[in-house]
C-alpha cells in the first residue's frame, strides 16, 4: 500500500502519459486491488464532507437523479447494468481514453459533445430525449472528427503533451463537475459545487493514474467496482423493501381518532388520496406525506436524518367519535403529531434566505389609474395559455393570485406575491418574451417582477 501511495503521489505531482516501464500483469492486478482499498477509505471520508450542504439543508439528496433512479426503478438487473457496467464504460471512453493522445482516442469525446447537447436540447423542449434527433448528431460528431483530424491533430498533440499536467487535471475536473448534473440546478448547487464533486474528483485522479500506468481496461474495472461498492448498498436496500411486508409502526386510538402508521414498499401503490375533516388515508415517502398534510412543497421540508427522506409509509387516521368535523385542521394536526411521535421526531418552522421572483406594485398611482376600469371580457378571456404571438389575455376584476397563476402557466415562473392589493383589479397581458413583459407591466401598470433575496419558510424535522 505504501509503495502504491508513493507512486500515486509522484504521478499526481507530474502526470505522465506513459509509465516509465511496462508493468507485469500481476503487478497491475495488485495495484488495482490496493487502489480499491485506498479509494474506499478516502471516498468514505470525502462523502462526509460532501454531505455538509445536505445536512445544512441547502441541497436535497432526494432530488439526486441517481438516488431517484435506484429508489423508483424495480428492475434491479437493469440498474446494476446501467450504473456498474454501461455508465462507467462510457465515462471511461469519454474522459480517460483520450489521456493517451491518439486520434481515435478522441472520437468518443467528439461524438459525446453533440450527443450530450442533443439530449439536453430535446429533453428541455419535448420533456424526453429523441433518438430520431440524437442518431444524426452522432454522425455529425464523426464527420467533424474526420474532417478536422488531419489538419489540426498534430498541433493539438504537441500542445497537450507540452502541457500534459494541466491537461490531466482539466480532464479530472471536467469529470467531477459533470456529476453536478445529478442534481437539479440552483444557486446553492453552484455555491457548494466543489464539495459536492470532491469524491468524484478524487476518483478521477486515481482512475487516471491506473489508466496511464495499467491501461484502459484496469481503469474501467476500477470504475465499475467503485460504483458497485458505493451504490450497491442503496440498490440492495431498495430491492429488499420491495419484498418486505408492511410493518406496523403505530396503531392507537387517541382523542377520538383511530391512527395507524405502516412502513411498506408500495410495489402495488394505490393512488387514492383522502384528506377530509373526518378521514385521512395517504401513502408515499415521508416528505410526500408531510407535504400533503401541510400543503408545502417537498423542497421546503428538510430532514436532519437522511434515512427518513426515503422512508415509505402509509398513514390512516379516522374520526371515531359520533360528531362529524367540518374542517380538516384538527385531523391534520393530530396526524402530524402522531406521525412525529411514531419516529421520535420534532418539527419546527425556520426561515432560510433564498432568491425568488417577487411581484409587487412599484407605482401605486399608475397601477390605480390603469387597473380600476372594468374590461369587456369574453368567456374565453381568462387565465390560460397564450394561443399565438399576437394574443392578449384580458383579466377583469381579479386578485393578484390570478395574475401569478397566469405567469406560472405561460412563463413557468414561481412568484412570491407582495402586491398587497385587497381590491379586485383589471389588466390586459399581451404575449411577449419575459423581459419584454416585465418592461410592459412596469411601464403600463406600475407592476414590477424582480428577482431578489427573500426569506423562505421551511420545515425542519429532526
Amino acid at each position: 500500500m505504501i509503495k502504491l501511495l508513493t507512486q500515486l503521489i509522484l504521478f499526481l505531482k507530474e502526470p505522465k502519459e506513459f509509465p516509465p516501464k511496462e508493468l507485469r500483469l500481476n503487478t497491475k492486478i495488485k495495484w488495482l486491488f490496493l487502489a480499491l482499498i485506498f479509494d474506499f477509505l478516502l471516498v468514505s471520508f470525502l462523502i462526509l464532507i460532501q454531505s455538509i450542504p445536505t445536512r445544512l439543508g441547502f441541497i436535497e439528496m432526494e432530488d439526486n437523479h441517481v438516488i431517484k433512479l435506484i429508489s423508483e426503478e424495480e428492475n434491479s438487473f437493469g440498474i446494476f447494468f446501467l450504473i456498474i457496467i454501461l455508465v462507467p464504460f462510457l465515462e471511461e471512453l469519454i474522459f480517460r481514453l483520450p489521456l493517451r493522445i491518439k486520434p481515435l482516442n478522441f472520437l468518443p469525446f467528439i461524438i459525446a459533445i453533440p450527443f450530450g447537447g442533443g439530449i439536453a436540447l430535446t429533453y428541455n423542449v419535448n420533456g424526453t430525449a429523441s433518438w430520431f434527433t440524437l442518431i444524426p448528431l452522432c454522425f455529425v460528431g464523426i464527420i467533424l472528427f474526420f474532417t478536422f483530424n488531419k489538419p489540426y491533430f498534430n498541433r493539438l498533440k504537441v500542445f497537450l503533451q507540452a502541457k500534459y499536467k494541466f491537461y490531466f487535471y482539466f480532464v479530472a475536473i471536467s469529470f467531477a463537475f459533470v456529476h453536478l448534473t445529478n442534481f437539479p440546478f440552483s444557486l446553492y448547487l453552484l455555491l457548494f459545487a466543489p464539495l459536492l464533486v470532491l469524491p468524484q474528483f478524487a476518483v478521477a485522479l486515481i482512475i487516471g493514474f491506473l489508466r496511464n500506468n495499467c491501461g484502459f481496461f484496469f481503469g474501467f474495472l476500477f470504475h465499475g467496482i467503485h460504483n458497485a461498492v458505493f451504490i450497491f448498498p442503496l440498490l440492495y436496500f431498495y430491492t429488499l423493501t420491495l419484498f418486505t411486508t408492511p410493518a406496523v409502526i403505530t396503531k392507537i386510538n387517541a382523542n377520538g381518532y383511530q391512527i395507524q402508521v405502516n412502513e411498506e414498499s408500495f410495489s402495488e401503490r394505490h393512488e387514492d388520496l383522502i384528506i377530509t375533516p373526518n378521514e385521512i388515508k395517504i401513502q408515499g415517502t415521508m416528505p410526500e406525506i408531510i407535504s400533503k398534510l401541510t400543503r408545502k412543497n417537498k423542497r421546503d421540508i428538510l430532514f436532519r436524518k437522511n434515512k427518513f427522506t426515503y422512508k415509505k409509509i402509509s398513514l390512516s387516521v379516522k374520526n371515531d367519535t359520533a360528531y362529524s368535523a367540518e374542517k380538516t385542521d384538527s385531523i391534520v394536526n393530530i396526524a402530524l403529531q402522531k406521525l412525529m411521535e411514531s419516529y421520535d421526531l420534532e418539527m419546527k418552522v425556520a426561515y432560510r434566505p433564498t432568491m425568488a421572483n417577487v411581484l409587487f406594485v412599484s407605482n401605486k398611482k399608475l397601477f390605480k389609474s390603469r387597473t380600476s376600469q372594468t374590461l369587456d371580457v369574453h368567456q374565453v378571456d381568462n387565465v390560460r395559455l397564450f394561443q399565438n404571438a399576437k394574443d392578449t389575455i384580458r383579466l377583469d376584476q381579479i386578485q393578484s393570485t390570478d395574475l401569478i397563476r397566469l405567469l406560472k402557466i405561460n412563463y413557468n415562473l414561481v412568484i412570491k406575491d407582495e402586491m398587497e392589493i385587497s381590491q379586485p383589479f383589471s389588466i390586459e397581458v399581451p404575449a411577449k418574451s419575459l423581459p419584454d413583459l416585465k418592461r410592459f407591466l412596469k411601464k403600463n401598470y406600475g407592476i414590477k417582477i424582480k428577482h431578489k433575496r427573500t426569506q423562505k419558510e421551511v420545515l425542519i424535522i429532526k
